[in-house]
């Protein structure tokens, strides 16, 4: 199956991929993989006019790698940085 686009790292992104644990690391790279070959907007979607997100979850927390198209090769997509947030488990309000 061809990648329907390019991922390139920028050094904040590479840190924060490096700096996760073994196993939510494999997933996110996986997931990256995963997302280049088909279109799934729970791994890879727009959240704003121009950036985009890498999302995995692991462990109850939610892992995002932030990015956006290169307009020039509109092949590539650039991850900039990374955040890892807690999942929210919480009941709605009775009323």
């Amino acid at each position: 199956m061809k990648r329907k686009f390019e991922v390139l790292f920028m050094e904040e992104a590479e840190r924060f991929i490096e700096n996760l644990p073994p196993k939510p690391r494999e997933k996110l790279l996986y997931n990256l993989k995963k997302a280049q070959l088909m279109n799934d907007a729970r791994l890879f979607k727009k959240i704003h006019a121009n950036i985009w997100e890498f999302r995995t979850i692991s462990h109850k927390k939610q892992y995002r790698l932030f990015a956006f198209w290169d307009n020039e090769s509109r092949a590539m997509v650039i991850c900039t940085h990374g955040i890892i947030k807690k999942t929210c488990n919480y009941s709605a309000p009775s009323g």
